[in-house]
């Protein structure tokens, strides 16, 4: 792996012509793995979220909370949805423990941020008030020694802040095209119901793919698409790595639970078989059908210059990154079209 990562900072300039996705000229996909089965591979069907009132009301509720317009209570009860600042001090046996105490922390109620059943006995509560709450850890918490643990935590309310209520003049700060709260309600659950679809085909995707590899045996790894994985990969983990402090081998192996070599192979390994399957079943990406999904890309992003947008994304990310994705995800929807599906347990 550091002789992979030191070819990439010696040649990163002469790297960038690796960029291409498609199959090259003389490219033997054949001698470069094998594919025993990919038709008929059998994966558990990813049943898509149903989308409840809940799930509305709490997307509604964090729209109106990026308006910054909270307002705060002097009387009345904390509610499921309000932000209450307290100081609260945690007991296991009468003994206080490490981490269980804290002063003028911000808790937005139904967050489920705290253990399970905290947040629920704020509820009903007012400010100036001090109370009791017993709660028990759960058995799998991350601080063994708390685990399956009843403790009782000392609570005060300094402050209660609220959402303001929903109203029709709020709408266009909110961003939405919707002139009613009916119809605004209604656009959110089909955006929900939309975002649901789109997780469970990303996750059938990803299924089918861990399927296929298992299939899958590398004859020899082409040291070109090596080199170019291996760049692509590092420069797309190396924010996550740098933001926590750590390098990208310890960060790899926390994410992904394997060596940063062995997750480019296996990298690589979905590529080569990707296009080994595009290959065989005439799958191919359109210059309209790469047009059309950089004109996707580029509204996701809110960008209105899509060849500018073109041009900065392919910058940072390789010419043929998009294609690739595409590609992928055409080869993944061929395989579960062709799979044999059983029920979600």
């Amino acid at each position: 792996m550091k002789k992979l990562l030191t070819m990439l900072l010696v040649g990163a300039c002469a790297l960038m012509l690796l960029a291409g996705c498609g199959k090259k000229d003389g490219e033997d996909l054949g001698s470069q793995i094998s594919v025993k089965k990919y038709k008929g591979l059998e994966i558990e069907e990813v049943a898509v979220l149903e989308v409840t009132d809940a799930d509305v009301e709490a997307s509604i509720r964090t729209d109106l909370g990026l308006l910054k317009k909270n307002v705060e209570l002097t009387e009345g009860e904390a509610i499921l949805g309000d932000t209450v600042t307290i100081d609260y001090a945690g007991k296991v046996d009468g003994v206080a423990f490490q981490g269980g105490t804290a002063s003028n922390q911000e808790l937005t109620l139904g967050s489920n941020q705290f253990i399970p059943g905290f947040e629920d006995k704020v509820v009903g509560h007012k400010v100036g008030e001090t109370f009791d709450i017993e709660v028990t850890f759960p058995t799998g918490y991350q601080e063994a020694s708390l685990a399956g643990k009843d403790a009782v935590f000392t609570v005060t309310i300094h402050k209660i802040s609220r959402l303001p209520e929903l109203t029709e003049d709020l709408l266009a700060e909110i961003g939405t095209t919707a002139k009613t709260i009916e119809e605004y309600k209604k656009q959110t659950r089909e955006n929900l119901e939309k975002s649901n679809k789109e997780t469970a085909q990303i996750s059938q995707r990803s299924t089918i793919l861990t399927a296929l590899l298992e299939q899958c045996e590398i004859k020899n790894y082409p040291e070109d698409t090596l080199i170019k994985k291996a760049k692509d990969f590092v420069f797309e983990e190396s924010y996550g790595a740098l933001t926590n402090s750590m390098g990208i081998d310890t960060y790899v192996e926390q994410n992904y639970g394997m060596s940063t070599e062995d997750k480019i192979k296996e990298l690589v390994k979905e590529e080569l078989a990707i296009k080994y399957i595009a290959e065989k079943e005439d799958i191919v990406i359109t210059e309209a059908d790469y047009e059309a999904e950089v004109a996707k890309l580029a509204e996701a992003y809110g960008e209105t210059d899509v060849e500018q947008f073109k041009s900065s994304f392919e910058m940072v990310y390789g010419e043929g990154y998009i294609e690739y994705n595409l590609l992928k995800d055409r080869v993944c929807d061929f395989l579960i079209k062709n799979s044999k599906q059983t029920k979600a347990k």
